[in-house]
């Protein structure tokens, strides 16, 4: 856009140098027709490329560049503020599109992470009700465990003492 604009500043100086430096050629008639430019195009000899005389102030530097501006704008039919207008309006969309694409992107990943968050502590309490229910089989092992131990222990003592329906059968 830049480009654009200058190109609109510098009365077309680029491309009408740029036509006179490329060389036509012809195309087939099957070739769709050519597309006219929206600009219309401006002989190289209304294009002031150098200023002859040099501004005696400033002021007067600023005076011709805005009276040429406004020549051009004149003999084009639209002025670099026109453009400029254009162009600020065009960005002032892309910053609001972006904006609500940002929003968008912002809502959804909050979304995704809310989830994510939700199954990691659904997983959490799963794992955590697993291994309360496996202790609590574990704890009731040990206590069957030391249960038997301790009737078994008393059977030995008891066939130690004499008691002879408390020792183990003999093969």
């Amino acid at each position: 856009m830049r480009a654009v604009i200058l190109g609109l500043m510098l009365g077309m100086a680029g491309p009408a140098i740029a036509q006179s430096s490329i060389e036509r050629i012809e195309l087939p008639p099957s070739a769709p027709p050519p597309v006219a430019s929206p600009v219309p195009p401006v002989a190289a000899a209304e294009i002031p490329l150098e200023k002859t005389e040099p501004a005696e102030t400033a002021a007067e530097g600023i005076a011709f560049s805005a009276e040429t501006m406004a020549e051009m704008d004149a003999a084009r039919g639209f002025s670099v503020a026109d453009i400029m207008a254009v162009e600020i309006e065009a960005r002032r969309k892309t910053a609001e599109l972006n904006a609500a694409v940002a929003a968008e992107q912002a809502a959804q990943l909050r979304a995704g992470r809310e989830a994510q968050e939700a199954e990691s502590a659904r997983r959490i309490a799963e794992y955590e009700a697993e291994l309360a229910e496996r202790e609590a089989a574990a704890a009731e092992t040990a206590r069957r465990h030391e249960a038997e131990m301790a009737a078994w222990q008393a059977k030995v003592t008891a066939c130690q003492a004499g008691d002879k329906t408390q020792c183990a059968p003999q093969r």
